[in-house]
């Protein structure tokens, strides 16, 4: 008689299946005999495997449904596929894209076929994922034990009344916003996020942004005429707030300052509705192929991941919000006298696929994305970009793309290169955040004591981070000041009653850097990468939920840890690292190439 292979999958190496001969590991880096560590994994097979959900992306917008490829059947104008302002294309990077499970799920499937397992059990709390194993080791005719099977499909039976309310709710809550409202003389617009910049010089008229305030000496010598749009955050400020703020830095015939998403006007309603409409048709026919989402290396079945953000982004209350966003900026370019020259922060969201298609549907002129900080080794939002910008274009259903995209590293560079992006459609520009870098760093007498602590912008980050740290000084206590930094857009602050004596800094990070010795960042901040660019003893902490998306993860001496015992060693470290010979991001303070750009 063969023996039996019993594979466990768990969330954490503690849980422990009697019976099983391997235990696989969804949520943590152990290493010990007899596990396989999925986040190790991934890691350890990243090019091949970064590539292969790339392209499995771009497989579920060409599947064909009923003789249509999926984009097809989502373009809502003769030129514009609603597809590019899904959440599944836009390949977020936070938790909820659920990309970081799909890569540990493809990295699952490789690691059953390889030890061919009897049967799997299943101790994992997150119920799609524990359905998604199921269904794959079902496929696989392997026996499948301790495990429920997750039911959406009561929630997702009320996301086209979630449309309509959130319809109803933008319509009340931005009857107060002001639409753009341009001067005949503005010739070009800035895009970005209503944040980063000094409130108080905001309220006097003065509009002094961290994303743009280098080029504000060019644009006055160029004799531009600037129309900004701004995006809202939430949970920075109130939507009326924001918009008395940007009232008062208006500057007639100069400067025009308004929000992205303002008021709905009548005929703008009544196209979002429209649009609902057609959508839900395209679903209702999308929704009778069970293979949208399979991938087609593995033959796995990935729906259980996706499929809420699908259903959300075509007929609930994100396809509400797209579509306000795509049908107002069409008004808006459509209006604007024009542009001779655009720019806005980049990302890859959706709103980007609106923007671009107004802009060159109405004839305006440069258009460049910004990419304000180095590219992320798994960001997929610029990997998507990347490989679009080096695709065929001028189908109906190509992405509405930028004349440029402008980096500021050599890491973004080769990112985009890698990814198969043309070298033309790539301009290198000087750095506008990080000139701070360019200062000497003066030696302190607090460097040796002081720990920066510095903030992410998700609040369940920043909660893993301190009380990784906490445990981390009960095993090497250590005399050590400690400053929080919080993330510049994300105003909770988390409990640092574990943290002795901790303060909280809102300064600048280029004034608190000359005080510190060492910086303790999550994966995905990049903050890193200025702290490491500085001579900081950087030490960026690894998250086995999420993929290593630190800008440094490639870059020669950078710390990654991922336990406890590797950040109490790491942050007892005295010694002091020297600052990189060769730049991380283009600095120069005549920003010459930003100049021959805007001309």
């Amino acid at each position: 008689m063969s023996n039996t292979v019993h594979v466990a999958v768990v969330d954490k190496a503690h849980q422990h299946f009697d019976s099983a001969t391997l235990h696989v590991l969804w949520n943590d880096f152990s290493d010990q005999e007899g596990t396989v560590s999925l986040p190790s994994y991934v890691e350890i097979h990243a090019d091949r495997l970064r590539t292969r959900f790339a392209e499995f992306v771009e497989a579920v917008s060409r599947r064909d449904v009923g003789g249509q490829s999926v984009s097809q059947l989502l373009l809502i104008r003769d030129d514009f596929s609603y597809w590019w302002m899904t959440l599944f294309a836009a390949t977020r990077w936070d938790k909820s894209s659920h990309i970081s499970d799909a890569l540990k799920l493809i990295a699952l499937s490789e690691v059953i076929d390889q030890h061919v397992p009897d049967q799997v059990s299943i101790g994992i709390e997150n119920g799609h994922i524990v359905t998604a194993i199921a269904r794959l080791s079902r496929s696989r005719s392997i026996s499948v034990t301790n495990f429920v099977f997750n039911d959406s499909s009561i929630k997702r039976a009320y996301s086209s009344g979630r449309a309509l309310l959130s319809l109803i709710k933008y319509a009340l809550t931005h009857f107060r916003v002001k639409p753009v409202h341009a001067s005949s003389q503005q010739d070009t617009l800035i895009v970005d996020h209503f944040v980063r910049f000094d409130e108080q010089l905001a309220r006097s008229g003065v509009y002094q942004s961290q994303y743009w305030q280098p080029l504000q000496q060019l644009f006055g010598a160029s004799k531009r005429k600037i129309l900004w749009l701004h995006h809202f955050v939430p949970g920075t400020r109130s939507l009326l707030s924001a918009q008395r703020t940007m009232d008062s830095m208006q500057s007639p015939g100069e400067r025009s300052h308004a929000q992205f998403e303002s008021r709905l006007s009548v005929n703008q309603l009544f196209r979002v509705l429209q649009d609902l409409r057609k959508l839900r048709k395209a679903e209702k026919q999308l929704s009778m192929t069970r293979s949208l989402f399979v991938e087609e290396h593995s033959g796995i079945d990935l729906s259980d991941l996706f499929v809420d953000q699908w259903i959300d982004s075509l007929r609930g209350s994100t396809a509400t919000r797209h579509l306000i966003m795509l049908n107002q900026m069409e008004d808006v370019f459509a209006s604007l006298p024009k542009q001779s020259l655009g720019l806005f922060l980049c990302e890859n969201q959706p709103w980007e696929a609106a923007l671009c298609h107004a802009w060159s549907t109405h004839d305006h002129g440069k258009l460049v994305a910004v990419v304000h900080a180095p590219i992320r080794y798994w960001d997929f939002r610029y990997l998507s970009l990347g490989r679009a910008l080096g695709q065929i274009q001028g189908l109906p259903t190509t992405k509405p793309l930028p004349s440029l995209v402008a980096v500021n590293s050599p890491i973004s560079v080769d990112f985009l290169n890698n990814s198969g992006c043309p070298g033309s459609r790539v301009v290198e520009v000087e750095s506008l955040m990080f000139n701070h870098l360019m200062q000497p760093r003066q030696a302190s007498e607090s460097q040796q004591t002081t720990l920066l602590v510095i903030g992410d912008f998700f609040v369940d980050q920043n909660v893993n981070l301190i009380s990784l740290l906490a445990s981390a000084l009960k095993i090497q206590p250590t005399p050590l000041n400690i400053v929080f930094k919080p993330h510049p857009m994300n105003h909770t602050i988390p409990d640092l009653s574990s943290l002795p004596h901790a303060k909280i800094s809102d300064e600048l990070l280029g004034d608190i850097l000359p005080t510190v010795h060492t910086a303790v960042t999550c994966n995905g901040s990049t903050a890193a990468l200025e702290c490491f660019a500085c001579g900081v003893n950087t030490i960026s902490v690894l998250d086995p939920e999420v993929l290593n998306s630190s800008p440094l993860r490639s870059v020669d001496g950078a710390s990654f840890v991922s336990s406890v015992s590797q950040l109490a060693k790491a942050i007892t470290q005295n010694s002091s690292r020297t600052i990189p010979t060769t730049p991380l991001v283009i600095l120069d303070p005549s920003l010459p190439r930003w100049n021959g750009l805007i001309q």
